[in-house]
């Protein structure tokens, strides 16, 4: 009786924190809405926006269940089918309706090729493996999305879907118009459909079990891989939805369906909501969408949103309370891309062909190094250069992730960090080339350090709360 009392008594505290970081963001958005006030339409236009962006995050979410994997081809999974709706409508004069169906049957097509072309022949794969394919497999969906326009000789960026009905109403100064609305009960219609697939349906229910362990549902007799097939069909569809409503909103995306603001906002949702809780995933990325809109709205820079948007993001996590489950902790979701690299044993180190492989390797990178600047042109040096200093940073990528297991994509972030103090040293102050690249150096190991502590800093504070 005394640990159920004690069960009883943390699930009780739990809603008691929950209620109490509720209340106080509540308690903080109101007196921000207060002190910058945003007119209502744009708020709604806001949390249409935000609905979106709420849509590309479970699709987001339903890819991390079935394949334990970010995916960053989720946002231009619906890139392809979008083009092609909007061409249909826009340049061929088909309604809006039709243009939907047509898009969202192409996008349950693509979702499927795409997991049985690509995904499936990686399903044994590492995580990280996998993770590269998506950046792989989202480059060639961004040049189909840029090539089927060119179908009708004509170029869809930034072309608006017609209203579907003709209403608008005016709120204050801001005008919302059919399309807003539209957006407004499509989306989470669409969440709720996937909600009732997941717990309803015999294919939902094994998605789910498929999700907590892989290996004992394909013990029990589960089609793990056709179920996977059939998440990557919801993933690309989920993304077309909001991309295509998006374009009756805003336009047309150029080239891209979402930049990767967007996707790393629909990431942030899917961190919110730990990867697997889709109602959290969704009221978080209607808020970051929300915010971003506000943000937008009231900043005198573009460049400001993304700060403090993510400032907003830091907090959330902070807050976040410690998860303890075997499904977050699951070691067969590491990201660990090699195994413990060793050295070579003395015996083959010391064979002639090995030291001479040495040597020669030596060899090769100090003629190199001597020789192209004379024999290059200014211009191809630079982008030897440039070549040279990418090579560099995927080392460190190689270190971080491939090593220890750890995923990084704030890796630039620290680069950038880095070339910005040699820059200032060299420009400004005018310090040799060679100390001013050690300054930069030591500059990018603080910067990183100071992250490292933030990190463990509030991994304890969320264990303590």
């Amino acid at each position: 009786m005394g640990a159920v009392e004690r069960m009883r008594g943390s699930a009780n505290g739990r809603r008691v924190y929950a209620g109490a970081v509720a209340v106080t963001v509540a308690i903080i958005l109101f007196l921000l809405f207060r002190m910058y006030y945003l007119p209502w339409g744009a708020a709604v236009r806001g949390v249409v926006l935000g609905l979106l962006t709420a849509l590309l995050a479970i699709g987001l979410a339903l890819v991390y269940r079935a394949n334990r994997v970010l995916n960053f081809a989720q946002a231009d999974l619906g890139s392809v089918p979008t083009s092609f709706a909007v061409g249909l409508v826009v340049f061929w004069g088909w309604t809006y309706a039709v243009g939907f169906v047509v898009g969202l049957v192409v996008s349950v097509v693509l979702g499927a090729l795409v997991e049985l072309v690509f995904v499936r022949r990686f399903r044994n794969s590492t995580r990280l493996v996998l993770t590269v394919a998506t950046l792989g497999i989202d480059q060639l969906l961004i040049v189909l999305g840029i090539l089927v326009p060119r179908w009708w000789g004509r170029n869809a960026a930034s072309e608006r879907l017609p209203q579907l009905f003709p209403w608008k109403l005016d709120i204050g100064p801001f005008r919302l118009l059919s399309n807003d609305f539209v957006a407004l009960i499509v989306a989470p219609l669409v969440m709720g459909l996937v909600a009732l697939f997941l717990n309803k349906t015999r294919t939902g229910v094994a998605v789910r079990a498929a999700a907590e362990r892989g290996d004992r549902a394909n013990m029990l007799g589960i089609p793990v891989a056709r179920l996977s097939t059939v998440v990557w069909a919801i993933a690309a569809a989920l993304s077309f939805i909001a991309l295509f409503l998006r374009a009756g909103i805003l336009g047309a995306p150029i080239g891209s369906a979402f930049d990767l603001t967007n996707l790393l906002y629909a990431m942030a949702a899917l961190v919110i909501g730990r990867l697997s809780n889709l109602l959290v995933i969704a009221v978080a990325g209607v808020c970051i969408g929300f915010v971003d809109y506000w943000v937008t709205w009231h900043a005198s820079s573009p460049l400001l949103v993304v700060p403090i948007v993510s400032a907003a993001l830091l907090v959330a996590l902070l807050l976040q309370r410690q998860s303890v489950a075997r499904r977050d902790n699951d070691a067969t979701s590491s990201w660990r891309g090699a195994e413990e690299v060793r050295p070579l044993d003395e015996a083959t180190a010391r064979l002639p062909w090995m030291r001479f492989a040495y040597w020669a390797t030596g060899i090769v990178i100090v003629v190199a190094l001597v020789a192209l600047p004379a024999v290059l042109r200014v211009d191809r040096l630079i982008q030897f250069t440039e070549l040279t200093a990418f090579c560099v940073i995927g080392l460190s990528l190689l270190v971080l992730t491939g090593w220890a297991g750890q995923i990084s994509l704030g890796q630039m972030g620290f680069v950038a960090v880095g070339g910005a103090v040699s820059g200032l040293c060299t420009s400004r102050w005018n310090i040799d080339l060679t100390l001013a690249l050690v300054i930069g150096g030591v500059a990018g190991i603080v910067c990183k350090r100071a992250v490292s502590r933030a990190i463990a800093a509030s991994m304890s504070f969320r264990r303590c709360s």
